[in-house]
């Protein structure tokens, strides 16, 4: 008997692709185990668009009935069957609910970004229905300026950010007479995905860890003069609060020829001046909430496993964590140079390492801090880390969808255990677009915080300036 793939209505054929079942790896499950209606463990993009010139007002939902005719292909027609032993599985949903996983919503006309954000922030509440492929897509409309917006939701089981930004971009054009041929949900076929580094730990992670361990413990110290955090030793701060249903959410846009020249005159990357700003915003705001800022921040910073041949799909991905500066440090040039050195060393450590040793000591510390925030033990317990910042790259290119000029796109991630901050950045076209969630609750002025992260790269691009 011949299987059937989902097909949405009124689409012309249908497109099978992958196996009819497959198991996720322990990584992918993770995100699955430890999923909760308060912190959903889904992860998205809100993507900007500005309508082509000569496009009637009835673009966006032309564009939204020709989506509806664009069949799903794998990971997008699988659903989960939980086990009641071992790994939960994907399975083929053979029959897609469009009015679920495709909706058409509007702003009131003329909306503008803080409006957007606000509903994004709604949205990214929600938890996604486990009975159904784990990912819906909004088309909104309402807003100023000829725009529309895309927001999409995609379970972290599915990927990590790299699998995530390739299928963002495969739907997208070069030119502004590309012509819509394909959607998200419809990626290419790709191969297997990478094993992941926990699904075969081989012994020789023991000494690797012993080894960890006891640098850390020099470091902490002074003995070693490299800066390597030790576990559970950051400031508690008003980041690190048991986590609550509710979602804030901001936007902002940085330079990226402008933070280059910031970092070129003290080799320090891109990544380096992002955490300096982030760092110099962050203990501004807790300034002002009246939190302490005596000590460095730690960082928690994904870092991807792939390696050039691997293709897009699963979760390839382990965590560092970085120190970063003071509040004491006066000067944001001293505060870069401090981060750039902190980076530096924990990125050397990380490649005497192997994927599987930083792999696993990543899991047993966030696993620690799983157990503390779903025992509702995160405001007693101490924190592994301040703020989550990832950096996805993107095309440097502008892209089109059937026409339609992408001017900004944000990514909406999700938190670390005992963590209610996420700052993910997507480089694209020349810039970095800033997402900051937070939990409302915690953070209920999100927007202040992305202003004083604006007011700190011109501080320090006015501190590169003089030197």
């Amino acid at each position: 008997m011949k299987r059937q793939c989902a097909v949405p209505r009124r689409a012309a054929a249908s497109v099978c692709a992958g196996p009819i079942m497959s198991r996720l790896s322990l990584l992918d499950a993770t995100f699955l185990l430890v999923d909760s209606a308060v912190s959903p463990k889904h992860v998205g993009a809100l993507q900007l668009y500005e309508r082509p010139a000569a496009a009637g007002e009835d673009f966006v939902l032309r564009l939204y009935r020709r989506l509806q005719r664009i069949p799903p292909r794998t990971p997008f027609d699988k659903k989960l069957k939980m086990r009641r032993f071992g790994l939960p599985e994907w399975v083929d949903e053979p029959s897609l609910d469009w009015d679920y996983h495709l909706r058409h919503v509007a702003l009131p006309a003329p909306g503008n970004n803080l409006q957007l954000t606000e509903m994004i922030g709604e949205l990214h509440e929600r938890p996604l229905d486990r009975h159904k492929p784990l990912w819906r897509v909004y088309l909104i409309e309402g807003l100023a300026q000829r725009r529309f917006a895309i927001y999409i939701k995609i379970h972290h089981a599915y990927g990590d950010g790299m699998t995530i930004a390739f299928w963002l971009n495969h739907w997208l054009g070069g030119s502004s007479r590309s012509q819509l041929q394909t959607a998200l949900w419809s990626p290419p076929p790709a191969g297997p995905a990478p094993e992941s580094p926990l699904d075969s730990l081989p012994v020789s992670v023991i000494p690797e860890l012993y080894k960890l361990a006891l640098r850390q413990v020099m470091s902490a110290a002074g003995i070693s003069r490299k800066r390597l955090p030790v576990p559970f030793a950051a400031p508690r701060t008003a980041f690190n609060t048991q986590v609550t249903a509710d979602r804030s959410f901001a936007i902002l846009d940085l330079d990226l020829a402008a933070m280059r020249a910031v970092g070129r005159g003290h080799d320090a990357t891109v990544n380096d001046v992002l955490l300096a700003v982030t760092d110099l915003a962050l203990h501004r705001y807790l300034g002002e909430h009246g939190g302490n800022t005596d000590r460095p921040l730690v960082a928690q910073m994904p870092i991807s496993l792939r390696s050039g041949s691997d293709g897009p799909g699963g979760n390839q991905v382990t965590m560092a964590l970085v120190e970063l500066a003071s509040g004491r440090t006066r000067s944001p040039m001293s505060r870069l140079q401090k981060i750039h050195a902190a980076c530096r060393d924990v990125k050397n450590e990380y490649r005497a390492l192997s994927p599987e040793a930083t792999t696993l000591y990543i899991a047993v510390l966030e696993l620690i801090a799983q157990a503390g925030e779903s025992l509702h033990l995160t405001d007693q317990m101490p924190a592994l880390g301040n703020v989550l910042v990832s950096n996805v790259p993107g095309p440097q290119k502008a892209a089109y969808l059937d026409g339609a000029r992408l001017v900004g796109a944000y990514p909406v991630s999700t938190f670390a255990p005992g963590l209610v901050l996420n700052l993910t950045v997507y480089s694209y076209a020349g810039k970095l677009h800033c997402g900051l969630l937070g939990a409302r609750r915690a953070i209920p002025d999100i927007d202040h915080l992305a202003e004083l992260m604006l007011e700190a790269f011109a501080d320090l691009q006015a501190a590169a300036k003089t030197g």
